[in-house]
């Protein structure tokens, strides 16, 4: 489990496609992991397989590969990295699983002094998941949602946000990995019984 704040960025040295799953190298400098530790890499949890001093390998399966933006990001690309959560840790976003729901595209990008504003649109699968004020994870960053709407949402992001993240690239028309709030999900859930 993560919190969705952001402490580490990596950049992906390889990724090879392998019959059972592809294989992703990502550098990331200053990180303390070992092997079979959880990382959320954009937003998506993966397993150390193997580490080499900076360098983490992981496994990604098809599944995952098709349902998040793994597959369209280009070597030498940065990656937003956290470590999993330990007991002692301060939860300074919301618990973020790392089981991504949905890629989801970029619809405007508005930035000025204050911050930067991201609309995206939802997939149908996501009505009555988000709300205004609730929580969601965009490629592994907790943040509020601004507004919603039947089928976008948009969030602010504030000026370290946006330079500490990968999120201040993001252009519109690119896709970012979307989770949307446990809380919310478990509550649709009940409510769809």
């Amino acid at each position: 489990m993560f919190s969705g704040i952001i402490r580490h960025r990596g950049i992906l040295k390889r990724h090879q496609h392998k019959t059972i799953a592809d294989q992703f190298v990502v550098a990331i400098p200053k990180l303390l992991a070992k092997v079979g530790d959880s990382i959320a890499v954009n937003g998506v949890c993966l397993t150390v397989e193997k580490q080499q001093r900076h360098e983490y390998t992981f496994s990604v399966m098809p599944e995952t590969m098709r349902r998040t933006t793994l597959s369209k990001i280009n070597i030498g690309e940065a990656l937003n990295i956290e470590p999993s959560l330990r007991l002692k840790d301060a939860v300074d976003g919301h618990f973020v699983f790392g089981h991504v729901d949905a890629a989801c595209r970029v619809e405007e990008t508005v930035s000025n002094a204050r911050g930067r504003r991201l609309v995206f649109r939802l997939p149908a699968k996501a009505k009555g998941l988000v709300a205004e004020k609730g929580s969601i994870a965009i490629d592994g960053v907790s943040l509020t949602v601004a507004a919603v709407s039947s089928v976008s949402c948009s969030v602010f992001l504030i000026p370290y946000t946006t330079t500490h993240t990968t999120l201040g690239l993001l252009k519109k028309g690119r896709y970012a990995n979307v989770e949307f709030d446990m809380l919310a999900r478990y509550v649709n859930a009940q409510i769809s019984r």
